[in-house]
């Protein structure tokens, strides 16, 4: 199973590449009669991270164990009340990626991870287009919302409950197949500008102002290559030609290591110095809006230093 015709749950391999803008061009004018751009163009994705105050998910994938597993919400374009955003649950095992999803409005995502009934917010916050409102009410996602449900709870009693705690923020270019003639499944995008911010401070607490990291050379992307099974022939082909080879690289997991680095320089100014932080943990809910402000200040932050 690769994908289900809704688009909630996935299963496949997701390779990782960095590479500058010169072999980015000679690799897709190689394959240009393969793939082509799909149909959104170059879209802004906003991920979501959601963690225990003291960080347990993010530093467990950090260790790059066999099986791990994560919580986001992940959404495309500007934010608003009645956006569809993405629910995922993401799990990794040998290399091998599972997700599922839940597609609902961005208010009741809000309220459903905040604690609340998921029927009960749908229905009170529906999607404004009837076939999206009509999905995220079907068995499937009901049963999806329950498994997000039980991920929650599980975290919770050992760790203490799940928060937002790293926005990662970049602009995306995909490409998909050409013709029938090319593996359907076969999808290559390309991320830029990854912009990686806190939402939390490192004793739990959420910080009264942004901190970020940029994560890429102007002139760099991540290449991230997914399918079901082996790559087709004239592909593995392009990436040897051109010496592109697969790295590790988490876009959460590297920015939390820079921004931990930058805490922990921090750590060693004068009191007087060090980041003063609001608000306990218990209090900072899963609150998309706040998520997103926050990320706008933390440019506007980086452009006037």
């Amino acid at each position: 199973m690769a994908k289900d015709p809704r688009g909630n749950i996935f299963e496949r391999k997701e390779k990782k590449y960095v590479i500058d803008d010169v072999t980015r061009s000679i690799l897709m004018a190689r394959i240009a009669d393969k793939m082509v751009e799909d149909e959104y163009g170059v879209s802004k994705i906003t991920s979501i991270y959601c963690d225990t105050a003291d960080r347990y998910l993010i530093n467990r994938s950090i260790e790059k164990p066999v099986y791990k597993e994560k919580l986001r919400v992940r959404f495309y374009g500007e934010l608003k009340g009645d956006s569809r955003v993405f629910i995922e649950i993401k799990k990794k095992f040998k290399g091998v990626v599972y997700k599922r999803r839940l597609a609902v409005s961005a208010k009741a995502a809000d309220l459903f991870l905040s604690g609340m009934d998921y029927v009960q917010v749908c229905n009170a916050h529906p999607l404004p287009n009837a076939k999206h409102a009509e999905e995220s009410l079907s068995w499937q996602s009901l049963q999806i919302a329950r498994e997000i449900k039980a991920f929650m709870d599980h975290y919770e009693k050992r760790y203490g409950p799940l928060v937002p705690s790293i926005l990662v923020e970049c602009e995306r270019l995909a490409y998909k197949p050409a013709s029938s003639d090319v593996q359907s499944d076969l999808r290559i995008t390309f991320d830029k500008s990854i912009v990686c911010t806190d939402l939390l401070g490192s004793d739990g607490t959420r910080l009264p102002f942004a901190q970020s990291v940029a994560l890429l050379e102007r002139e760099e992307s991540v290449m991230e290559i997914k399918a079901i099974g082996s790559y087709p022939m004239w592909l593995a082909k392009a990436l040897s030609d051109e010496r592109i080879y697969p790295q590790s690289f988490s876009k959460c997991g590297r920015g939390y290591e820079r921004i931990y680095a930058r805490q922990k320089a921090a750590s060693a100014a004068p009191a007087t110095q060090k980041i003063q932080t609001r608000q306990s943990a218990s209090n900072a809910s899963n609150d998309l809006a706040y998520a997103t402000l926050f990320a706008k200040h933390a440019r506007k932050e980086a452009a006037n230093a």
